[in-house]
C-alpha cells in the first residue's frame, strides 16, 4: 500500500485543513474541464510535485479527460468523509506500506497512524514523494513491484473511455 490512510481529510480534526482542501475542491468544481490545466494543476502539485514536466502534463490531461468536473468533486468530496480506523485492526493479511514523507496530498503522520492501527505491517518511510521514489527504487518490467506504470505516468494517452 503507498501513502495510505484510514481517516479522511475531513475527520483528521485540522480545520485549517479542511478550509485549504474545500477551497481546491470548489475550484476543481469550476474549471476542472477547462483546456487550461489552471485547476487541476493543484492535485498534480499535489500528487506529484518532483515529477518531470511530461509527467505533470499527462496527469493534468488525464484528470480532465478521466472524469467529469461533478465527480471530481464527489470523489475528493468522499474521501474527506472516510473514517475506517475503527476496522482496520481486523485486517489479518500482512501488509507492506509505504509512505512519503513528502507526500502533499495525505500528510506522513497519517501512514505512521495507519501502521499504528494494522496488527500485521512492515511500514516503509521514503524519502520525497511518491513517484520520484518509485523512479529511484523500481527493480525493473519483470518486478513484482510497480510503480505509475499501469497509470500512465510512465507514458501512454489518458482518456475518458
Amino acid at each position: 500500500m503507498c501513502n495510505g490512510w484510514s481517516t479522511g481529510w475531513a475527520r483528521r480534526g485540522d480545520p485549517e485543513d479542511v478550509e485549504r482542501r474545500k477551497a481546491i475542491i470548489k475550484l476543481s468544481g469550476i474549471g476542472w474541464d477547462a483546456q487550461t490545466p489552471l485547476y487541476r494543476e493543484i492535485y498534480t502539485k499535489l500528487y506529484i510535485p518532483d515529477g518531470t514536466h511530461e509527467q505533470k502534463e499527462w496527469l493534468n490531461e488525464a484528470q480532465r479527460l478521466c472524469t467529469t468536473p461533478e465527480n471530481a468533486v464527489s470523489i475528493q468530496m468522499a474521501m474527506g468523509e472516510i473514517d475506517v480506523s475503527g476496522e482496520v485492526s481486523k485486517v489479518t493479511a500482512p501488509c507492506l506500506l509505504f509512505h512519503a514523507r513528502g507526500d502533499q496530498a495525505v500528510p506522513f503522520s497519517c501512514g505512521e497512524q495507519l501502521a499504528g492501527q494494522l496488527p500485521d505491517v512492515q511500514f516503509v518511510p521514503l524519502d520525497g514523494d511518491i513517484i520520484s521514489t518509485c523512479r529511484r527504487i523500481a527493480p525493473g518490467p519483470n518486478s513484482s513491484v510497480r510503480c505509475g506504470a499501469s497509470s500512465g505516468l510512465e507514458g501512454g494517452e489518458p482518456s475518458r473511455e
